[in-house]
């Protein structure tokens, strides 16, 4: 498994850069403080949604703790955050990635609490670590936390349902997959490849919003949230394949046979609400291109060698940028270059970025597709 310094281990000693006063910071395995280290970055929103939490530990505790937020991105950028989202805690460059190899990972905010002799006391998330953790510690108690355990060697091209090609119609779904992180493979290039979606430890919402490819900006619960939220034990794994010639219906297959499996339906309805419009201001500054390549994006970047407008209202949407749906009224209906980036934590910057690009924003109320879960 991932850890290379598990529990109950020291840490050997460390230098960390100190982005606030460019300072190098070295800790010995006895510090005499409680150590956080959290591994996060500026494209993780989860990461950045768990800040104040660690700052309101570190403003609890603030000669007995300290907490380490840590970044693989260049110090550049980790200062223009800091600018834009100042958090009362130490924002530091682990230059050698020791830490990093101390405790390897592949999913973040990935949280590493270290008492003040050394000790590696949870390997965990950080909402897990509370103001009753530290002074457990304190009072020289070690509370027992869940351990976050990866696969970090997993391999995500190895098929884990073990699928001939030629395999006709076929839709499964069994409990999750140990020891295996979320993800899923949508259509791609291949013959066999376009007609099929496998998702692996996915929520039952989760599952649904990739059937009806719909945000959770696009979410009406009809039903108790609990029963469809991400959580050990109520993660399921699908595997969904439709037959040659019926590519274009692979997502409705997909949600007709969730509705069939689970007690939780899903439909989609009309619903009149609050959104955000993607629309072209004056003339638009857009390269075009002669054919369509979909895009990559991260939080702060959206690239592509040939996208539509409709693929960047996505993106904006999808992660939960603007916090609210995303329609594209441009009507500009070609593809074009796009390099957009912007610093997600300051508005301002996504607004500059589509103004450079002759395009704006706005709030508007639309009727919109809206996926209703709900039980008969």
């Amino acid at each position: 498994m991932s850890q290379k310094i598990g529990l109950g281990d020291k840490i050997p000693s460390f230098e960390v850069i100190d982005l606030k006063t460019d300072e190098v910071k070295k800790f010995e395995n006895q510090t005499g403080k409680i150590i956080l280290i959290d591994f996060w970055a500026t494209w993780c929103g989860p990461c950045i949604a768990g800040m104040p939490h660690l700052e309101s530990l570190q403003k609890t505790f603030p000669s007995e703790l300290l907490v380490l937020a840590v970044s693989d991105e260049s110090p550049e950028r980790i200062k223009k955050f800091m600018v834009n989202r100042p958090f009362g805690f130490s924002f530091v460059s682990d230059k050698e990635k020791n830490l990093q190899k101390y405790f390897p990972h592949r999913i973040i905010p990935h949280t590493v609490l270290i008492d003040k002799y050394g000790e590696v006391i949870a390997i965990t998330s950080p909402d897990q670590i509370t103001e009753k953790t530290i002074r457990d510690l304190l009072d020289g108690e070690k509370p027992i936390m869940p351990l976050k355990q990866e696969q970090v060697g997993f391999d995500p091209s190895h098929d884990f349902f073990e699928v001939a090609e030629d395999m006709d119609q076929y839709f499964v779904i069994q409990k999750e997959f140990e020891g295996v992180p979320t993800f899923s493979k949508v259509p791609n290039q291949g013959t066999f490849a376009k007609r099929r979606i496998t998702a692996h430890n996915f929520s039952i919402e989760g599952l649904y919003r990739m059937a009806f490819q719909k945000s959770s900006m696009r979410l009406e619960y009809l039903i108790d949230k609990e029963l469809v939220a991400y959580k050990p034990g109520n993660l399921y794994s699908v595997d969904v394949i439709v037959s040659k010639g019926s590519e274009p219906y692979l997502h409705e297959y997909f949600a007709k046979g969730l509705t069939e499996w689970f007690e939780i339906k899903g439909k989609l309805e009309k619903r009149t609400t609050e959104v955000i419009v993607l629309y072209s201001k004056g003339q638009a500054n857009l390269i075009e291109s002669k054919e369509y390549n979909s895009y990559s994006g991260r939080s702060g970047t959206f690239q592509s060698e040939g996208a539509y407008l409709n693929d960047l209202a996505e993106y904006l949407e999808g992660f939960n940028v603007l916090g609210l749906p995303v329609v594209n009224v441009t009507n500009l209906n070609g593809t074009y270059f796009f390099d957009l980036n912007f610093e997600p934590e300051n508005p301002q910057s996504l607004i500059d970025a589509l103004k450079s690009l002759g395009l704006a924003i706005k709030k508007e109320s639309l009727e919109i597709d809206v996926l209703v879960l709900y039980k008969d």
